[in-house]
């Protein structure tokens, strides 16, 4: 399931850029995901929590397939993922 709101999420930043609380809502009313039920701003964030357990990981496998994909020589992949900026802005107040 954490998959599935993943997914809506990411539709959510492409499509109707919002918090996670209205992207919950969103994915409810304006969104079908087979297999998905109601999905709850708890279950946005628990997603979330599981991408930044494996951000690292997740990192590195993107990296290596964008590479290898394009045929690329990179050293260094920037991918967009709020709540590090969170994170960051709490530690600079």
């Amino acid at each position: 399931m954490t998959g599935r709101v993943l997914s809506g999420l990411v539709a959510n930043r492409a499509l109707a850029p919002s918090s996670k609380l209205a992207a919950a809502d969103w994915i409810g009313r304006d969104v079908h995901i087979a297999g998905l039920p109601a999905v709850t701003g708890d279950a946005c964030y628990r997603a979330m929590g599981w991408l930044h357990e494996v951000k690292d990981e997740l990192g590195r496998q993107v990296f290596g397939e964008v590479a290898n994909l394009l045929n690329l020589e990179v050293d260094l992949l920037f991918f967009d993922y709020p709540a590090d900026q969170v994170q960051n802005l709490a530690l600079a107040a």
